[in-house]
């Protein structure tokens, strides 16, 4: 049995895979797309580390996140950018956008991170 977290990166997604209950790691990239499709009868648990459910303003889980870790983890949890703000071509019309529907600007990292779409998760 294993547990993952995955993430984003340039070449698809890299996985960071615990073997239970060795504890044993690895890191790999991986075909997210291939994985989600077949999953693996041992694969106990995957964390993906993209937003899901975008709306068109702030998101109840993401408070309820900040609201639980405190002060200074609170500053983790980065709320991803309403569903209009996926459609500006720069990171100053985003942010208007953002700021018009959610009441919060849209940082640099999370406007970067709503352009990029990872090679593997095509397909999905």
């Amino acid at each position: 049995m294993w547990v993952a977290g995955i993430d984003g990166c340039r070449g698809g997604w890299v996985e960071f895979k615990i073997e239970l209950p060795s504890l044993t790691t690895s890191v790999e990239l991986i075909n997210l797309a291939a994985l989600l499709r077949k999953r693996p009868p041992d694969l106990a648990y995957l964390a993906i580390d993209i937003p899901i459910g975008l709306l068109d303003g702030s998101r109840a889980c993401d408070k309820a996140a900040r609201k639980l870790l405190g002060w200074p983890r609170r500053n983790s949890v980065f709320s991803p950018p309403c569903r209009a703000a996926l459609s500006a071509k720069n990171h100053a019309v985003a942010t208007a956008m953002n700021l018009r529907m959610t009441g919060k600007g849209l940082s640099q990292q999370a406007w970067g991170r709503s352009r990029f779409t990872p090679k593997s998760a095509s397909g999905l």
